[in-house]
């Protein structure tokens, strides 16, 4: 039976979801014992901040005729890319302690920036050439602002740096000296690095097979394949809709499917000591109820909003991991999902979308065969398929290299493998031949 009926603003339109099961680069999530209890996004999954100065569900409206436009620059050296959404991101630097963060304001001005400085001696940049810089020395923090113009006359980029490694019992002169020079050093590297881009939210289940989320207790590590999604029109054809990923953070992972004229699922996926939807099953709540696999796997499933005619658009399904956290609560893996003009049409239609969901392992930490610094070994097939196979043609067409499937989107249409770059690309401001993210003449970014 098809699964989902899309509205009439979506031409009436089923689909049917497959799961891509490959193994691929991962949303890798590490703990940091040594100054914050954080999980981390590898500098592999995250190499470049790109931030659209709005909020995620604006990415996927139909109000724009144009593809988002985003602000770009490289991640800081040494760092690892801890949360991030279409309109902030966090690094953090756990050699030396030092934690990153940026985000785009559109009302904040240089004087009222500068103004929050305590002292006017720490007040380092001015804003009178589109850039200023303040620190907090009590706080081992400093702040810097870069005028974003074209996001807007008031746009600006808020970067914010805290040292760790800074101690209030040691000496004025030494705090003051190194903020100064941390975010003196960073506001130049990102102001002259900076471009912008109108791309389509890069973040995606063709390019991240999966996640990787520890439990709070450090204890337990879970991994789950993200499906790339498709969709099939009754009137024929089919479009590839993969998960946009639009906000990682800690043990929340958050995302669109979009099928375009704002057919469009909503996603999160949780690993938690808290469930929703066992919430209202044990209170006995109307849409609670618990709900067996065919592979036997238990869940519980709350169904929180319906149309009239008793078709369901937005639900909650947990299941219990079979383990506890370091106070003795259950730990769930929980996933929820919203569409706009999509519905289910009775709990069995939900099931099959939550077995998608049922594709995960549970591994002790230690065994995680990743190295921090060292690209994940899934990679490697990619690059060893022959460039002339991945290859675009000439009228756009590619060749998947995982299947051979011949495609002309992002995503192929048959195993759902996205589109491979180019093995070399020429880079448009210098004219430097790389096969990296960044050139290796001038630092921009592959186009």
């Amino acid at each position: 039976m098809k699964k989902l009926l899309i509205s009439a603003l979506a031409a009436a339109a089923l689909f049917t979801v497959t799961a891509n099961a490959e193994e691929g680069v991962y949303l890798r999530q590490l703990p940091q014992y040594s100054y914050i209890n954080c999980r981390l996004l590898t500098q592999e999954s995250y190499p470049e901040v790109c931030i659209f100065p709005g909020y995620p569900s604006s990415l996927f409206s139909s109000y724009s005729d144009t593809q988002p436009y985003f602000l770009c620059f490289p991640g800081p050296d040494g760092a690892l890319a801890d949360t991030f959404s279409s309109y902030e991101a966090t690094y953090l630097d756990d050699q030396n302690n030092i934690q990153y963060g940026y985000s785009v304001t559109g009302s904040d001005s240089f004087e009222e920036f500068v103004n929050e400085a305590e002292d006017d001696s720490w007040i380092l940049l001015d804003g009178s050439d589109g850039t200023a810089a303040r620190i907090d020395p009590d706080g081992q923090r400093a702040y810097g602002m870069i005028a974003t113009k074209e996001f807007g006359k008031s746009s600006k980029l808020i970067i914010s740096i805290r040292l760790d490694s800074l101690d209030s019992k040691m000496p004025l002169e030494t705090r003051v000296q190194a903020l100064s020079d941390a975010i003196l050093a960073e506001v130049s590297r990102v102001s002259g690095s900076m471009h912008y881009e109108t791309i389509e939210p890069y973040w995606s289940a063709g390019k991240y097979k999966g996640i990787k989320i520890l439990d709070d207790s450090f204890q337990h590590l879970l991994t789950l394949d993200l499906p790339v999604f498709t969709v099939n029109y009754t009137e024929g054809g089919s479009a590839d809709a993969p998960i946009y990923i639009t906000d990682a953070d800690r043990g929340r992972v958050e995302g669109f499917v979009d099928f375009g004229n704002d057919a469009n699922i909503e996603v999160e996926i949780d690993y938690d000591d808290y469930s929703y939807a066992v919430s209202n099953f044990e209170d006995g709540t109307e849409g609670a109820s618990e709900q067996t696999l065919d592979n036997g796997s238990k869940w519980i499933l709350y169904i929180s909003n319906k149309h009239d005619d008793g078709t369901a658009y937005a639900w909650y399904a947990s299941k219990n991991l079979g383990f506890q956290n370091e106070y003795g609560d259950d730990v769930y893996l929980t996933v929820y999902m919203s569409a706009d003009q999509i519905y289910w049409a009775d709990e069995a239609d939900i099931m099959s979308d939550v077995a998608k969901f049922d594709n995960y392992t549970i591994v002790d930490p230690a065994e995680d065969p990743y190295v921090p610094g060292e690209a994940p070994a899934a990679e490697a097939p990619a690059e060893e398929a022959p460039a002339e196979e991945a290859a675009p043609a000439a009228d756009g067409t590619w060749t998947c290299p995982d299947c051979g499937q011949e495609n002309a989107g992002n995503f192929c249409a048959n195993c759902g493998a996205a589109k491979p770059a180019p093995a070399e690309w020429t880079c448009p401001d210098c004219g430097q031949v790389n096969t990296g993210n960044f050139c290796a003449n001038c630092g921009k970014a592959r186009p």
